[in-house]
């Protein structure tokens, strides 16, 4: 499909969770906002890469681009030259603000950035939400004393933290606040037996302040930080 417009009703969805919103959820979390109903819209869909052009009823408007997925192939992040040693390591994650930046470990340089749950193949976030996670914590609830409220997204999380560490598939991963920390998981499992001398573990690291100041009116900072487990 080549530059199809396209106007339709909007149905407002809650960021991380999948959630519908009803125009009484909007006014009480963006008070004097007003909520757009409708808008126009411009599509392109191509083999590889679906774009959106769109502009509301209250006149905002913006555009987005999707690409096809790569998970299944191997990782396109290019490592920094000036990092080949223990100590140049620590030199470079050192200059860091503490709470600016996350990191996490990899065993393997070609891993890309994927859950357990996107690895089981599935892609339906809303589903997850509304039937798996209903139904873990039914579970929970039998097994342990707490509570999850998942209205709360500091409880939601937390549930799911405890699920992921039990080996419960979880569209989350696992961030710290430490690069070494980080650098323990990325070697944890390694032996002399099971590496060969061209593989490289890998440390990302992961700006959370920048990222937070550019989620505009979604959650910000820490509250929008639980969905990533940051320790």
């Amino acid at each position: 499909m080549d530059g199809s417009s396209v106007a339709g009703t909007l149905h407002h969805i809650e960021r991380g969770r999948g959630n519908v919103l009803t125009p009484n959820d909007l006014a009480k979390r963006f008070p004097g906002v007003p909520t757009p109903t409708v808008a126009d819209t411009e599509w392109e869909i191509t083999a590889t890469e679906m774009s959106l052009k769109w502009v509301t009823n209250t006149q905002t408007n913006g555009d987005g681009k999707m690409s096809r997925s790569d998970g299944g192939r191997p990782s396109s992040l290019t490592p920094r030259p000036d990092v080949q040693t223990w100590e140049e390591f620590k030199k470079v994650v050192t200059i860091f603000d503490p709470y600016q930046v996350a990191f996490r470990g990899q065993e393997k340089n070609t891993w890309r950035l994927r859950t357990s749950f996107h690895r089981t193949g599935r892609a339906s976030l809303r589903k997850y939400s509304t039937v798996d996670v209903a139904a873990l914590r039914r579970q929970f609830s039998g097994l342990i004393a707490s509570r999850f409220n998942l209205g709360d997204p500091h409880d939601f999380a937390a549930m799911l933290n405890l699920a992921q560490h039990h080996g419960y598939p979880t569209p989350t991963l696992d961030w710290t606040y430490s690069p070494f920390v980080a650098a323990c998981f990325a070697f944890k499992d390694l032996r002399k037996g099971n590496i060969r001398p061209e593989d490289k573990v890998r440390i990302i690291i992961f700006g959370v302040s920048a990222w937070a100041n550019s989620l505009g009116r979604a959650q910000g900072n820490n509250a929008g930080l639980s969905s990533y487990q940051c320790y």
